[in-house]
Parts: structure tokens; C-alpha cells; sequence
């Protein structure tokens, strides 16, 4: 294997491979990535050393990304430079394999190669995404590989993340971030037409008759591995359409009940939802509860929309000219509602100078 000091020297003449992002230089099966910043702004990936210690750590519970072999700082004229040796993804970068602004049959073969995906690596994908929660992932094609061995491959990590803390399966927040942030679709590798293109209706019945079962595999690795998610699964398939629910009952991934919602079992999330936020107050986790924060879970799990067409919302949408105004004032009632339901919990939690710090905070906001 190349030492960093020679792969170093033969970057010199050698061609950038990176897809957009920093520069990447391949040596069969390691590649040099270099970082850099102007000298008045500090020092360049200021936490890769940090970075790297947690990716091999990573990589040795099996999770698909590449080992940090090497790092080496340097100042380069006015750069300060930090070149990281790693090993080389197999496969092929997902950003390749994804085009925008194709023909509908070459969309429609793009979907076809995504649904071959074997199971495995859907499932692989989803529990990888999960594991990665403390790690800063930008979750687009070109961070990702495909090797159709092996399954997908994440590159590109800072050290702070969504959490500074590990993934916890029995977490509604984590979950909620995790599958929004961090756990990659298939289905984002996917081809497709211009922005704008019309279909017709033949066209939309073989489209979707291609990406409902990628979808339901999508889903079904998510409730396999995460048993909460399943129990709240049906609030997750509010947001979705019939035909994507009628498909899942019908193949038998979920129960014939799914469509059934009641408000007790929307109220048993909610309460499991300000729970799960106390506990991680409680042990320092979640220094301070924001709206933004709350929307991801309040959009994941279908609160907002279960909200919006129950007794609860006391909004009218007819008072409203612009849906988006609607939607905000609804998301500030929710808001408000949680972070009251929050604080009479944390009231009755036994005190620590965490949950005081919280409470000092919502008292300095008038809740």
C-alpha cells in the first residue's frame, strides 16, 4: 500500500476523481482526499483526527465505510491542507449512477435496476444510516457508493452529528432523525426526468408499478430492525397515499388494520414522543427542545397531519388565504402543546441541574 507521503507527491500529477466536494486522487485500493483553508481561517477538516479514530470504529462493528489509514497536515502557499488516506469504496459512486433530465425509459430502467437491489442491502443501508446518528453525514448520491457485492458505502464525515450520542432503538427522536437524515433512500439514486416533464397516465401506471415495491422494501427494513417503529407505523403511513398502503397490506407487510388510527393511539405517540425528549433532558443529551427539532418527529410520525384534521386544531383553514401561513400557525400550536406537556413532566422527573437548566429556560420564554 502507498505511504501518504508518496501518494502525497503523486497527487501532484495526478486527476481529481471527486464529484464535486474536495479533491480525490485514486491509488487502486486507496484514496487520498485533501482538505484545505485559507491560513486567516484556522486549519482545515479541524476534527479529522477525531473523525477518524470514530470511523474505524465504525468500521470495525461492519458498518460499510471506508478506514482512515493516514493523516498528514500541511501548509501549502496560503492553505492550510489536510490530506486524509483512506480506503477506496468498491463500486460505483451514486452519484454517477443517478442523471437528471433523461428520457422516461431510461428513468424507468434507473428504477428497475434500484428494485433488483437485493433486499439484504436495503436492509444493510437502513441499519448502517441508524449507527452513523453521532456522525455529521450529508446524506446525498455523491457521499454515497453502490457495490452490487457489498451494498452502499458512506464517505464524508465531520465528528458532530445530529446527536453526540449513539443511536437508540427505542428513542422516538432518534428514529425520527435517523431515517430523515441519515438513512439513504434507494430511491435517491434513481434517474429522472426534467423538472416539470408530464407523464401520461400510462406512463405514471408503470412508473408506479416499478416504484411501490421499492418503496415497500424500503419500508419493511425499517419496521424488521426497528420494533418501535413498527408500532408506530400506521402514524408514519398517515402522510403516505392508498395505493402504497393497499400494496403493503396485500403482500402482507403490514396488518389489514394499518388504515385504522384512533385518537388514543395518537395520544399514547405523543405522550411517548415528550417522554422519550424528558429522558434525554434529564441525562444532558438535549440541552434545550426547539421547534425545528420537534417538526422533524411531528412530520416523520404524522403528527402534523393527524393534528391538523382532528378536534385538537383549533385553526381554520378557511381563515387562511396562503396554505403555507396555515401550516406555520399550525406547527406553533403543536409546538406550544409539546413544550407545555414537557414541562409538566419534567416538573414531576426527580430534579438535577439538567432538567433545572431546562425549566430556567422555558421560565425566561414566558411557557
Amino acid at each position: 500500500m502507498i505511504s501518504i507521503d508518496d501518494a502525497i507527491k503523486q497527487s501532484k500529477n495526478k486527476e481529481n476523481v471527486s464529484v464535486g466536494g474536495s479533491p480525490c486522487f485514486d491509488f487502486g485500493d486507496v484514496v487520498l482526499v485533501k482538505y484545505s483553508k485559507e491560513l486567516k481561517y484556522g486549519r482545515a477538516r479541524e476534527d479529522a483526527e477525531e473523525v477518524m479514530k470514530q470511523i474505524n470504529e465504525k468500521a470495525d462493528e461492519g458498518i460499510n465505510v471506508p478506514r482512515h489509514l493516514a493523516i498528514k497536515r500541511v501548509i501549502e502557499g496560503d492553505r492550510n491542507v489536510c490530506y486524509v488516506l483512506q480506503q477506496k469504496c468498491p463500486g460505483i459512486n451514486c452519484d454517477k449512477i443517478s442523471k437528471y433530465g433523461v428520457s422516461f425509459d431510461e428513468m424507468y430502467e434507473s428504477f428497475k435496476y434500484i428494485l433488483n437491489i437485493p433486499y439484504e442491502h436495503y436492509k444493510k443501508v437502513t441499519s448502517d444510516g441508524c449507527k452513523l446518528l453521532e456522525m455529521a453525514f450529508e446524506n446525498k448520491p455523491k457521499n454515497l457508493f453502490y457495490d452490487e457485492k457489498s451494498g452502499f458505502w458512506f464517505i464524508d464525515f465531520h465528528k458532530k452529528g445530529t446527536t453526540k450520542y449513539a443511536f437508540d432503538p427505542n428513542n422516538l427522536d432518534n428514529i425520527a432523525k435517523s431515517f430523515t437524515y441519515l438513512v439513504p433512500s434507494a430511491m435517491s439514486i434513481s434517474s429522472e426526468m426534467k423538472s416539470g416533464s408530464k407523464l401520461t397516465s400510462e406512463e405514471i401506471d408503470k412508473k408506479m408499478e416499478v416504484c411501490i415495491p421499492i418503496w415497500a422494501k424500503i419500508f419493511k427494513a425499517k419496521k424488521e430492525l426497528i420494533p418501535l417503529f413498527e408500532k408506530y407505523e400506521k402514524f408514519w403511513l398517515y402522510n403516505t397515499f392508498d395505493e402504497f398502503k393497499e400494496y403493503l397490506i396485500k403482500e402482507g407487510i403490514v396488518k389489514s388494520d394499518i388504515l385504522d388510527v384512533t385518537i388514543d393511539e395518537y395520544n399514547e405517540l405523543c405522550d411517548r414522543l415528550v417522554s422519550d425528549i424528558c429522558e434525554e433532558i434529564a441525562i444532558g443529551k438535549l440541552e434545550t427542545i426547539s421547534r425545528s427539532d420537534l417538526e422533524t418527529s411531528f412530520d416523520f410520525f404524522g403528527i402534523y397531519s393527524y393534528f391538523e384534521k382532528s378536534y385538537y386544531n383549533p385553526i381554520k383553514r378557511e381563515d387562511y388565504e396562503d396554505y403555507y401561513y396555515y401550516r406555520k400557525d399550525i406547527y406553533e400550536v403543536l409546538f406550544e402543546k409539546f413544550l407545555h406537556a414537557a414541562i409538566n413532566r419534567l416538573k414531576q422527573m426527580e430534579p438535577n441541574h439538567y432538567i433545572e437548566n431546562i425549566l430556567q429556560d422555558m421560565m425566561q420564554r414566558n411557557l
